[in-house]
């Protein structure tokens, strides 16, 4: 279910902050705010770093068989989370998602109401940070001073699994040439009865399945897949660059309980005799001038803000290796056969 929408937003003061995960709370008169997006957008609320959010909405209870999870998958910057009045958790980092079990939030009533109490920090004197922070809150990286990029700017959804669920799954390409391509996969799950579990994976029509004898509890298993003879992905002006859909089940007594899926690419980047970028490539400095990175993360968009830097980055040696909204650019030398 995905609760992206309408949602009801309030500065955080003190006092308020005390009530405001509680059901029964008036909010009718707090802003309306549009999830996903940033609270810069609504006039009363553009220069607060703290903003707390609700969120009504109906879903049935769920069944005894049942695991029911809420995943936050961006959130800038720190978030506390409350469902049905009881604290679900907290998160911290604009592009992890977060990932919390509520089956037992959500047994008793088909009427519920998330509140997340969100905090963006201002960015402060980088010599006395304590953690990282990112590029969205650092001004001379973003070009952002004196603006505001706090909010809920990824989606919010919930999902039901069996009584085993995948908690986290990562996919990587650790080899690629014309012969094959190795992928490295990781997945934790829950099994809280313990006994054999199934992983079945399907990704550029080969199929594997691994047979697991998992404990009782959180398991964390590694495996690899090699594909013959794969579609590589090449940088720009080499070749094209082919994503491939992947899907893992987690699979109990011939039951799916879960799954997950995404999708990869078969490529290997490789740092070759220390050529990272130095301040004598204008190119290189020039897109961080330019703001490869943009503070308002929801608007970001490649054909808005960065098609001109793409286009003149795409040219051999110094190519774009970035996807979607992501602008890293670093300069490779290409392992196509002959052309080293």
């Amino acid at each position: 279910m995905d609760l992206s929408g309408a949602w009801r937003a309030a500065p955080a003061r003190e006092e308020l902050r005390r009530t405001f995960h509680e059901p029964a709370l008036d909010d009718r008169d707090w802003a309306e705010v549009t999830v996903p997006g940033h609270w810069a957008h609504t006039p009363d609320l553009a220069d607060e770093r703290s903003v707390l959010h609700r969120h009504r909405f109906s879903m049935p209870s769920v069944a005894e068989d049942r695991r029911r999870w809420i995943t936050l998958h961006g959130i800038a910057q720190q978030g506390d989370v409350w469902l049905n009045g009881a604290y679900v958790g907290d998160t911290d980092g604009y592009f992890v998602p977060h990932q919390f079990e509520i089956t037992h939030l959500m047994r008793d009533t088909d009427e519920h109401c998330l509140a997340v109490d969100v905090t963006v920090p201002s960015f402060g004197d980088p010599d006395e940070r304590s953690n990282l922070m990112g590029a969205i809150l650092d001004p001379q990286l973003s070009g952002a001073a004196g603006h505001n990029p706090g909010g809920i700017w990824r989606e919010v959804a919930i999902h039901e699994t069996g009584t085993s669920a995948i908690q986290h799954f990562r996919v990587v390409c650790v080899d690629a040439d014309q012969a094959r391509a190795r992928l490295a996969m990781r997945c934790v799950f829950d099994h809280p009865d313990g006994g054999p579990a199934l992983l079945r994976t399907h990704v550029a029509g080969i199929d594997h399945e691994l047979h697991h004898p998992a404990a009782v509890g959180e398991n964390r298993v590694e495996w690899t897949i090699d594909v013959p003879e794969p579609e590589l992905w090449w940088p720009h002006s080499l070749g094209e660059q082919p994503l491939h859909e992947l899907s893992c089940e987690l699979i109990v007594d011939g039951r799916v309980h879960d799954h997950r899926s995404c999708r990869t690419a078969f490529r290997e980047v490789a740092r070759i005799r220390n050529m990272w970028p130095g301040p004598s490539d204008k190119h290189i400095a020039n897109s961080f001038r330019k703001r490869t990175t943009y503070y308002r993360m929801r608007r970001a968009r490649p054909s808005k803000n960065l098609s001109a830097e793409r286009s003149s980055a795409k040219r051999p040696g110094r190519e774009t290796c970035g996807r979607g909204r992501s602008t890293n650019i670093l300069q490779i030398l290409p392992k196509k056969r002959g052309i080293i």
